[in-house]
């Protein structure tokens, strides 16, 4: 079923901005896009540079190595198809950010 897990708050991740985390051993990226919090894997599967380092615009954040594009909503790879990231569900409750670990 999964548990939520605090990660953060809503002041920690302006709007367009995104910050890495550490959760259990897995390294996540959360993403705030216009006030809606998105989790997706934090590294890029073509060179493993981590994502949340890269240029987000418009709810796609580029890779800061290679420049590939992932969909931060859905973790699709907008660049090399079949490439898709894992996308982990996120709460907001009073300001706080919750992410759900399976």
């Amino acid at each position: 079923m999964g548990e939520f897990i605090k990660i953060g708050t809503v002041n920690d991740i302006p709007p367009g901005k995104c910050k890495g985390i550490n959760l259990q051993g897995e390294d996540i990226g959360i993403y705030n896009v216009d006030g809606q919090f998105c989790a997706m894997e934090n590294t890029c599967p073509h060179m493993g540079a981590p994502l949340s380092q890269g240029h987000v615009k418009d709810g796609v954040v580029m890779c800061p190595l290679h420049m590939w594009k992932f969909d931060v909503k859905t973790g699709k790879s907008l660049t090399a198809p079949g490439a898709d990231l894992q996308t982990f569900e996120i709460k907001v409750e009073g300001g706080d950010i919750f992410l759900k670990k399976e």
